[in-house]
C-alpha cells in the first residue's frame, strides 16, 4: 500500500509538536510489535489524541490505521487526509462494514487504533468501554495494547 499522504503529515505533526515545546516520554515501547496486527486501545481526552498517539508508535517504525466516525470523512479538509492515510471510516449506525475493513487489516499486519470510549471524556476520567477492540483482537487473533495519553 502506497503512503503518500501519511509521511508528510507526520512531519507536519512534528514540526508541530517542536512549535509547540512538546516532548514525548513513551513508556512501554518494547510492547509495541515491530511485525504484525495489533489493537491499539487509547483512551480519548482530546481532538489530538489521534496524532499523540500515533507519535508514539513512530520509533517501531509503524503507522496506526485509526477507525473514526464517519462525520470527520465528510469534511472537506480532513476527509482527503483520512482517506489517504487509509484510516477507517465508522458509521456509528451502522458498524459492520467498518469491523469486517478493520478485521481484514489486522489479519494482513496492520496496527489499527480505536477509541473504545466511542467519544471524548470531558472528564478525564474514563468512560464506559465499548466491546469493539476485543472482538477485533479475538477475530484476527491479534493482541491488544493499551495506550494512556
Amino acid at each position: 500500500m502506497a503512503e503518500l499522504v501519511y509521511p508528510p503529515v507526520i512531519k507536519t505533526a512534528k514540526l508541530f509538536w517542536r512549535y509547540l515545546g512538546i516532548k514525548f516520554t513513551i513508556l512501554g515501547e518494547e510492547n509495541i510489535p515491530h511485525v504484525g496486527g495489533a489493537v491499539i486501545a487509547i483512551n480519548h481526552i482530546g481532538y489530538l489524541d489521534f496524532a499523540l498517539a500515533g507519535t508514539a508508535y513512530l520509533p517501531a517504525k509503524r503507522y496506526i490505521r485509526f477507525m473514526a466516525k464517519r462525520e470527520i470523512f465528510d469534511n472537506k479538509f480532513a476527509g482527503p487526509l483520512m482517506r489517504g492515510m487509509h484510516h477507517i471510516n465508522v458509521d456509528r449506525a451502522n458498524g459492520s462494514a467498518s469491523f469486517v475493513t478493520a478485521l481484514r487489516a489486522l489479519k494482513s499486519g496492520e496496527l489499527i487504533g480505536i477509541f473504545p470510549e466511542a467519544t471524548i471524556s470531558k472528564s478525564f476520567e474514563i468512560k464506559e468501554l465499548k466491546t469493539g477492540v476485543v472482538r477485533l483482537a479475538m477475530g484476527a487473533g491479534v493482541p491488544v495494547i493499551p495506550t494512556i495519553v
